[in-house]
């Protein structure tokens, strides 16, 4: 990985901001969006939650980001994962901070959003995956209107933008806003959360990843009807 990082806390008008600096070699896009997963808010919020521990928290946001915001791509700005509800859906999207609006993937269309919730937190990885394969720890943004089916956050390269969206697993796709629509992409990346319980169970292999599944049997009640879904083992 290029440079030397100097990461440096410090609060500034009483929000705690996170600080880069790297060396002389710059790192690459994707590197960056893996490793730190945090923003400072577009303006202070009374109602930011500070985090310990870096688990995730759905916060509400109104035209601004909390503190934490997860960034989940960029076009010639960052994107920021979000979720909005939508015709009887909880619906995972992405927050363009130069117009102030949410958008999600929904129906064949791209939804604007006045009112939405911002995913914030940290010690996320953004997985490769494709079709329904859902990795163990994948972070749940919500769920389908009538099947109640979880939908996962994701996010697929469209265009050369890098765009988080929706990963249905019964359509084997990660949906995305883009340009008024609703794109479907079959191969994107998940985002995961490393310190997820169900993570923990696992012996993972050496490798990157490895050709054997196995079954993660989730019994709550907000599960989809078909409580066994098929997840990749995966290595930290």
């Amino acid at each position: 990985m290029g440079g030397q990082r100097d990461i440096e806390r410090y609060q500034q008008e009483s929000c705690q901001r996170l600080q880069l600096k790297f060396g002389d070699e710059a790192l690459s896009r994707n590197s960056l969006y893996l490793l730190f997963s945090t923003v400072a808010p577009l303006r202070p919020s009374e109602k930011s939650i500070y985090f310990d521990d870096g688990k995730p928290v759905w916060q509400t946001g109104e035209q601004q980001l909390p503190l934490g915001a997860v960034i989940g791509g960029i076009t010639n700005e960052p994107q920021h994962v979000i979720r909005a509800r939508h015709n009887g859906s909880l619906t995972p999207g992405k927050f363009v901070p130069s117009e102030g609006l949410g958008y999600i993937p929904w129906g064949g269309n791209a939804h604007a959003k006045e009112n939405f919730e911002v995913l914030c937190g940290y010690n996320f990885k953004w997985v490769k995956s494709s079709k329904d394969i859902i990795p163990i720890g994948a972070m749940p943004g919500g769920y389908a209107e009538e099947t109640r089916e979880p939908l996962y956050v994701g996010r697929a390269e469209h265009e050369g933008c890098l765009i988080p969206g929706k990963v249905q697993p019964s359509h084997s796709v990660c949906y995305i806003a883009y340009d008024g629509k609703e794109i479907a992409k079959p191969h994107y990346e998940i985002l995961v959360h490393l310190e997820d319980p169900r993570r923990m169970r696992y012996a993972l292999p050496p490798d990157e990843c490895s050709e054997q599944y196995i079954y993660d049997d989730d019994n709550d009640s907000d599960e989809y009807e078909i409580r066994r879904q098929r997840v990749i083992i995966l290595n930290h």
